[in-house]
C-alpha cells in the first residue's frame, strides 16, 4: 500500500474541516513537521507543498522544512496542498499544538540517536531529555506496564506524547488490563527508570513512530550526562 503523501493528508483533513468534522491533529502535525519541502510566505501565514506552490502566483515564497515552518508560525497558518483547493487553516490554538510537536520531535530524535549510539547534532542532548515535561508511563496496579519484548526482557513502556500513549492503551484494551496513565517530567521518568527492578524501557512501543528501547544503564546515563 502506498504511503499517503503530505498533500493526501492535507486534502483529507481539509475536507473534514470544511464539513465541520474532527480530523487527526496529532497524526497530521507529525507529518507536517517531518515533511522537508515546504514553501512559506514571508508573513509565515501561508505554507505550500510542492503540489500547491505553482498556484501561488504573485506570492513571494521561501523554502522551509517542517520544523522551521512550525516554529515560525504565529497566530494562524494556512496549509495549501493543491492549486485552488481550500487550504487547511490552523488557528492559534492549533498552531500551539503544532509547535508542541516540534519539542516532541526533537525529544524523539534524541532518543533514537541515543539508542543507535550515533553522534548527536544537538548540544547537551541528555539535558533536553531531562527538561522535557510531558512523558507518560502507565501504571498497571502498583507496577509499571511493560512493553512486549521478543527477548523476554522486562522493559517499561514509556511515551513521548499522548497519541503514542493512546495507541498503547488501545492495543492493551483487548487484554482487559486496567491501566492508569501518569504524566512525568524527564527527571522523574529517568529517575524512576534508574530505580525500578527492570531491564530498561521502550519508548512508544505501539507507535506511531519506530519504538526505541533503552537499557536501564542508559536511563541512569541520561540523569547525569550534560
Amino acid at each position: 500500500m502506498t504511503k499517503p503523501s503530505i498533500s493526501d493528508w492535507l486534502e483529507r483533513c481539509s475536507a473534514a474541516q470544511q464539513a465541520g468534522s474532527p480530523w487527526p491533529e496529532a497524526s497530521l502535525f507529525r507529518q507536517v513537521i517531518d515533511h522537508p519541502d515546504w514553501s512559506v510566505s514571508a508573513s509565515h501565514e501561508d505554507a505550500y507543498t510542492a503540489d500547491a506552490a505553482p498556484g501561488a502566483a504573485g506570492v513571494s515564497l521561501e523554502p522551509s522544512d517542517g520544523l522551521a515552518l512550525a516554529a515560525a508560525a504565529g497566530g494562524g497558518v494556512r496549509l495549501h496542498y493543491a492549486p485552488g483547493a481550500p487550504p487547511l487553516t490552523l488557528d492559534a490554538e492549533q498552531v500551539a499544538h503544532l509547535q508542541r510537536f516540534v519539542q516532541i520531535s526533537v525529544v524523539e530524535k534524541v532518543l533514537a540517536l541515543l539508542h543507535a549510539g550515533a553522534e548527536m547534532p544537538l548540544k547537551e542532548p541528555c539535558a533536553r531529555l531531562r527538561d522535557y515535561c510531558d512523558y507518560f508511563v502507565v501504571q498497571q496496579g502498583s507496577m509499571l506496564a511493560l512493553a512486549p519484548d521478543s527477548s523476554s526482557r522486562r522493559l517499561a513502556a514509556a511515551f513521548t506524547a499522548e497519541d503514542a500513549l493512546q495507541l498503547f492503551v488501545a492495543s492493551s484494551a483487548a487484554s482487559g488490563a486496567e491501566l492508569v496513565a501518569v504524566r512525568l517530567t524527564g527527571v522523574e521518568l529517568f529517575g524512576k527508570l534508574a530505580d525500578v527492578d527492570l531491564d530498561g524501557v521502550v519508548f512508544n512501543p505501539a507507535g506511531p513512530i519506530q519504538p526505541v528501547p533503552l537499557l536501564k544503564a542508559v536511563a541512569a546515563h541520561v540523569l547525569s550526562a550534560p
